[in-house]
């Protein structure tokens, strides 16, 4: 069986590293730092599942997400950042164009969960989530 592909879209390329290096046993890990191209990488390496922070340049995170809404595929998408007043404005705008919100120090074990149960849901359809 193929892995999963998860793309990584976070500036910080420690995040980015660290994910991988947690993730990378089960799942195809893709990175990107900036938002060039990152839709035809999306739709090229055909990523299932999409972990980006919501401090993109130029508040590239509302396009983005409305752009991966109107595409073809449903592919979900986990949303951390670290909380300021301003994130918290952000994030009740766009809550509802994300499936999962993690708050950054998060747990990787929680985090780990919750990609599973979006990339995996009828394995995991009885999980208290």
């Amino acid at each position: 069986m193929d892995k999963k592909k998860i793309l990584i879209l976070d500036k910080d390329k420690d995040i980015c590293r660290g994910l991988e290096e947690y993730l990378k046993d089960e799942y195809d890990i893709f990175q990107c730092s900036g938002t060039d191209n990152i839709l035809a990488t999306i739709h090229e390496n055909n990523i299932d599942l999409i972990i980006t922070d919501i401090d993109l340049p130029n508040g590239y995170i509302y396009k983005f997400l409305d752009d991966l809404k109107s595409s073809a595929a449903r592919i979900p998408v986990i949303l951390m950042y670290v909380y300021f007043d301003c994130t918290q404005r952000m994030e009740d705008i766009i809550r509802n164009m994300v499936d999962a919100i993690f708050l950054k120090p998060f747990d990787l074990q929680e985090l780990k969960k919750r990609i599973d149960l979006l990339l995996y849901p009828k394995t995991f359809a009885n999980s208290s989530l």
